[in-house]
Formats: structure tokens, C-alpha cells, sequence
């Protein structure tokens, strides 16, 4: 999952630039749809799926009103990542292995990352 993350952010960095990426940062980090993630996945004992994280990135008002894919991939990534360091490291819902899958269908919804 690291090397994809690092991987996408460079790329992401590279394109739209440092300051678009913390900016997006921030906002998924303090955004209601991860928050409800995180919640929901507790609650239930279940891992979000790659759909659901790409789902809640494009349904988030500052990416659905750009359409852009670039971005949508980057926050969805982004949860994927705030997910597993918050939820899935206390809970162990997913191995290191599902968490790559997670994070190789999420990039391959994009053909910039």
C-alpha cells in the first residue's frame, strides 16, 4: 500500500502540485464521508470496499463539481490510507494483502496515478 500511495502522491504532486495535494489532504481527512467510513466499518465489523472509497471521494461536493478523475482516485486513496492507520490497524479488518488490492483497483480507475 505504501509504495502505491507514495507513488500516486508523487504523481498527483507532479501534475496539480504540492499545495493541491495537502489542500485535498486536509479535506479528506476532516470530511464527513470518512468520518461515516470509519464509523460505519466499526459499527459493523466490516472493511469498506475499493467501490465504496471511490464512491465517497466523487460523491464529495469540491471533487463531483470538477469531474476530475485525477482527483477523485487521490482522495480515494487518501481515505484508503487515514482508514487503515485509524480503523483497520486497531481492528485488523484486512490483511496488508487486501489492503494492496484495495489500493491497486482504487489506482486503476485512473490512468494518471
Amino acid at each position: 500500500m505504501e509504495l502505491i500511495f507514495e507513488r500516486a502522491v508523487a504523481n498527483y504532486r507532479q501534475r496539480k502540485g504540492g499545495d493541491a495535494y495537502d489542500s485535498l489532504y486536509r479535506k479528506i481527512s476532516h470530511s464527513k464521508a470518512l468520518t461515516e467510513l470509519c464509523g460505519l466499518s466499526v459499527r459493523r465489523g466490516i472493511p469498506p470496499t475499493a467501490g465504496d472509497f471511490l464512491y465517497q471521494a466523487t460523491m464529495m461536493p469540491s471533487i463531483y463539481l470538477t469531474f476530475d478523475n485525477t482527483k477523485s482516485t487521490m482522495a480515494a486513496l487518501i481515505m484508503l490510507k487515514i482508514w487503515n492507520e485509524q480503523v483497520n490497524s486497531i481492528y485488523n479488518l484486512c490483511s496488508e494483502y487486501q489492503i494492496e488490492m484495495m489500493a491497486q483497483s482504487i489506482v486503476s480507475k485512473c490512468a494518471y496515478l
